[in-house]
């Protein structure tokens, strides 16, 4: 019982510990959600413009085409984000 509490107090402590400068890593997390808006919109912004364009259902196709090779990027480069967290993680906690 007494290990038990004192893993909760341990645990507690450390969670208070990681939320303490989230003040600090706001405006980083701001910027890095706008920036993807952004660039969705974009995308967006530029498929639709090729859907107005199309002329017939090979140019659908290669709008479709385009915006699915984005989407894949972008799957991708969330994924190594990922990756990238879970590693740092993993290696903080093997230091520990």
């Amino acid at each position: 019982m007494l290990a038990e509490l004192i893993f909760v107090g341990l645990s507690t402590f450390a969670y208070a510990e990681d939320s303490s400068g989230a003040g600090d890593n706001f405006e980083k997390h701001k910027a890095a959600a706008m920036e993807h808006v952004d660039k969705r919109l974009a995308a967006l912004q530029e498929h639709k413009s090729c859907v107005t364009s199309a002329k017939d259902m090979a140019g659908m196709k290669a709008c479709q085409a385009k915006m699915k090779d984005f989407r894949m990027d972008m799957r991708e480069d969330h994924l190594k984000n990922k990756r990238d967290r879970i590693d740092k993680k993993l290696n903080k906690m093997q230091g520990q």
